[in-house]
């Protein structure tokens, strides 16, 4: 794919400015760091790549997650109760008024559904960092049954792989820690309320990455988009898209699976169902 991009990238240089305005590589072929240093042609196939991976795949996994659960349980009802509610049918079934930005802010159901399935099933699985310096880890830090009684460093060169889904499926943090249940996000004095806002307390130490200041979360262990320095530039718009998406499906359909919710495929770059489902869906009946 890297090599796919380059040799587009490198075609659009010899084209000349005029043969390409208005897209992503037109942008990013006129992008420079802040030392005034231009992007690389591998640099800006890498981002598009990561682009292309987290635009896509990733909503479409979790999306595709959230429809598994509802289908093969009664939520999908309170959903759409919900929908009901907020939005009213103005005395006609199945008739709703259009949804908007602000409304997903007041769809509480919607929104345990969605981190729910994003605690579950976060789309990336496995995070990959190469150490570029000694980095110390003390005692404190340390498994809880290691026998380690020294500071443990992890060398220079070598490369980490951090897994959210590992503590976000602990079951020393999280009660019934396997199972999904979004009823979890409804207590307000609840582990996950208390470790979401950790993760996006706006009271919190805050971070300019440089495109925009973010709360570091990176001691909550809920950490669907990552954390630090290369948490998801678009986590807004992922709550944006799997909201609307679930909302237009939930008020037009109903769903069902004649088995079980599949296993994760974790030999794939995005988490997927180890084997493939039929959903069975019919539009809503009104009476």
């Amino acid at each position: 794919m890297s090599n796919f991009y380059v040799e587009f990238i490198q075609k659009r240089r010899a084209g000349g400015s005029g043969q390409h305005n208005h897209n992503t590589i037109a942008a990013l072929l006129d992008q420079k760091y802040r030392s005034s240093k231009a992007l690389k042609d591998h640099e800006i196939a890498h981002i598009m790549i990561a682009l292309l991976m987290a635009g896509q795949h990733t909503s479409s996994a979790a999306g595709s997650w959230a429809l598994l659960h509802l289908a093969n349980r009664e939520d999908d009802e309170a959903l759409y109760q919900e929908q009901v509610k907020h939005f009213g049918d103005n005395g006609e079934p199945g008739k709703f008024r259009p949804l908007a930005y602000k409304d997903l802010r007041d769809l509480p159901v919607l929104d345990s559904v969605i981190k729910e399935t994003l605690r579950v099933h976060p789309p990336i699985h496995s995070i990959m960092r190469a150490v570029r310096d000694d980095i110390p880890i003390p005692p404190t830090l340390a498994a809880p049954n290691s026998k380690s009684e020294g500071t443990y460093i992890v060398p220079k060169g070598h490369v980490v792989l951090a897994s959210p889904l590992f503590v976000q499926m602990d079951p020393a943090i999280w009660k019934n820690a396997n199972k999904w249940e979004p009823s979890r996000w409804n207590d307000p004095e609840g582990v996950a309320m208390m470790v979401l806002k950790e993760y996006t307390d706006e009271g919190s130490e805050k971070i300019d990455f440089g495109f925009g200041a973010v709360s570091k979360g990176t001691d909550s262990p809920y950490q669907p988009f990552g954390a630090g320095r290369h948490r998801y530039i678009g986590e807004q718009f992922a709550y944006l898209q799997l909201g609307t998406i679930l909302s237009t499906l939930i008020r037009k359909m109903e769903f069902k699976i004649p088995t079980v919710v599949p296993e994760h495929n974790y030999h794939t770059m995005i988490t997927m169902p180890k084997t493939p489902r039929d959903v069975h869906y019919r539009r809503c009946q009104f009476d």
